[in-house]
């Protein structure tokens, strides 16, 4: 595929392009060329500090709060915050981190379906030790929206080469509406900047499929399945589709025998780093139901949200007539797209070659009707009689049917419109006229209004002082037991973080079906006071009540404190607390 070139009429001094880079320095001026090194790297370390700077601008306050708040809600988000946890602890015991029998004690539970996104768990262990849990996590909620720009920017310079184009493409693409929907709690979604740099290493393999280039692509390729699954998988979605939309006689000629060293070393990157991990979620799910898929129709994308600001825009109440009757939630349905961005996108498919733009145009076009489901919506009311191609992709895919959430295949269409758009800007300011320069100035001032996002959750890191004799506990391999869900599903989680007990139970996005009724046989247990047969038996020895009424059985023998409203026991007080090696494989002895 031979990279995509604009008529020399277009070059404007604003463009990187016109300034000599390191190589192309007079080589008579020793001067000249140290300066014009000086210049390039200037010019790329401004990129990331751009946009650094739109982050803390269009997230004010937030940045007040970056060592005493999450940037995450208290959801899904505290589900974030423990996996950062999770990650630190398992590497640092020597346990695998796909496995924890720190929830749903004493059994333990897979995480391999799980969003783990071990990539910011592996970040966050430097992160951890010399800022803290709080300031580690900002830090990689920052680093994924300055990624994102960067990593965009750097393939829209692959579309063309014009550094104030090329910026607005990663601006467009790292602060769209879909980033900052996910931002709520969703830190694997969030985490979307590898997509532009594998779709960048994969455009460059399939022009010369060298065995350094099928390295790189494969290396990009295990960063976004390190992060999500779902992003992944659009990954190889997309190198499929931008594979096929070039010539016919060069796709075959991709797969003829002298590129076979380059596709080898591809395939073998993906085969050692992401085999082991694909194949155990495939057969996980061939093995297991597993529980908490989304409803297919119900995360869909409305066709009218592209085109309409969704619950995320900083003016929302301007539009919930439409938002507020889509299916789903906020979080997901928000993937507004903005007019300033489609017009800008239509100057540059208008004004450009097609070579340099019509497999990002189609790739736009063909994860938009992905995106759409199972059948059309239209503001809200599903026309079931109308399928998607959804559908088939379903067929040709049956791991499909776990996730349930076409709307999330939207991420593309703000890369692929970026990078467009990229193409109008520079036309725009090629004409040098009066007019171009007003729609310039018109359609950034919308963008900025577009893209003004509501503000993004921060979450105090509050550390009850309940949870002190919990995290000073004598007995750290024995489980605790949250009878009457004081805590709640996240909170437990994020409580877990601090006293480090295993729990029985545990919110983990895809639960195996054999482990939720293990978790039922510890319920009915627990409904009939059987507490002795759960501390002997299953090595539950803490237990925590919101009334004390409720804890019959126990006796005052085995109570340890109350404080905040709840109630703590301590049933080692009483039996002897073990786990018994017919209860569950393995569970004779403690967790490492």
């Amino acid at each position: 595929m031979s990279q995509a070139t604009t008529s020399p009429q277009t070059h404007h001094p604003l463009d990187a392009s016109n300034h000599p880079g390191p190589s192309d320095s007079p080589p008579s001026d020793a001067s000249a060329r140290l300066w014009s090194k000086l210049a390039w790297a200037l010019r790329l370390l401004l990129v990331p500090l751009v946009y650094l700077a739109c982050f803390v601008a269009l997230t004010y306050p937030a940045i007040r709060n970056f060592s005493t708040h999450y940037y995450v809600d208290g959801g899904d988000g505290f589900q974030n915050v423990w996996n950062l946890w999770w990650v630190d602890k398992a590497l640092h015991e020597g346990l695998n981190p796909w496995f924890t029998r720190y929830l749903h004690h004493p059994f333990g539970v897979t995480l391999v379906a799980h969003t783990l996104n071990p990539f910011n768990g592996f970040a966050a262990i430097p992160l951890r030790a010399l800022l803290g849990p709080v300031r580690a996590l900002n830090v990689i909620v920052i680093f994924s929206f300055v990624a994102s720009g960067c990593c965009a920017f750097a393939l829209a310079r692959r579309v063309d080469r014009y550094w104030a184009g090329n910026l607005l493409a990663g601006f467009i693409f790292a602060f769209c509406n879909y980033h900052f929907t996910h931002a709520e709690g969703h830190l694997q979604l969030v985490s979307m900047e590898w997509i532009p740099l594998f779709l960048l290493a994969w455009d460059l393999f399939v022009e010369r499929p060298t065995w350094q280039r099928g390295l790189a692509a494969g290396g990009c390729l295990f960063l976004v399945i390190l992060c999500d699954y779902y992003y992944f998988f659009f990954c190889l979605l997309a190198a499929v589709i931008l594979l096929v939309s070039v010539k016919r006689k060069e796709t075959l000629a991709f797969f003829c025998r002298a590129n076979a060293r380059g596709l080898a070393t591809f395939a073998t990157t993906v085969a050692v780093l992401i085999g082991p991990l694909a194949l155990a979620l495939i057969w996980l799910s061939l093995r297991e139901k597993l529980l908490g898929a989304h409803s297919a129709r119900e995360f869909s994308m409305d066709l009218l949200s592209p085109f309409i600001p969704g619950g995320h825009w900083r003016f929302a109440n301007l539009t919930r007539w439409f938002w507020a009757r889509l299916p789903g939630n906020i979080n997901e349905s928000s993937v507004h797209l903005g007019l300033s961005v489609c017009v800008l996108s239509w100057i540059g498919i208008r004004r450009t070659p097609k070579q340099t733009w019509n497999r990002w145009l189609i790739l736009t076009i063909c994860f938009g009707l992905f995106a759409l489901g199972p059948s059309l919506q239209i503001a809200g009311k599903s026309l079931w009689f109308i399928p998607g191609p959804y559908n088939l992709l379903v067929l040709m895919v049956p791991p499909l049917r776990i996730s349930g959430c076409p709307v999330r295949m939207a991420v593309m269409m703000p890369l692929c419109l970026g990078l467009l758009a990229s193409l109008g800007l520079r036309h725009l300011v090629a004409s040098g006229t009066w007019q171009s320069r007003a729609s310039i100035a018109a359609l950034l001032a919308l963008m900025a209004l577009e893209y003004w996002p509501s503000r993004i959750p921060t979450t105090i890191a509050a550390q009850p002082s309940f949870l002190e004799p919990l995290r000073t506990a004598p007995r750290k391999d024995m489980g605790l037991m949250d009878v009457e869900d004081a805590f709640g599903d996240t909170g437990a989680l994020y409580y877990q973080t601090i006293h480090e007990l295993p729990i029985t139970y545990g919110y983990i996005s895809r639960l195996p079906m054999s482990t939720a009724k293990a978790d039922d046989v510890l319920r009915q247990l627990a409904s009939q006071k059987r507490w002795q047969e759960l501390c002997e038996r299953y090595g539950i020895q803490y237990f925590i009540f919101r009334e004390a009424a409720h804890s019959e059985g126990l006796g005052p023998a085995s109570h340890w404190y109350s404080e905040g409203g709840l109630h703590f026991y301590d049933a080692g007080r009483l039996w002897r607390c073990a786990i018994r090696p017919d209860t569950v494989p393995g569970a004779g002895r403690p967790p490492r």
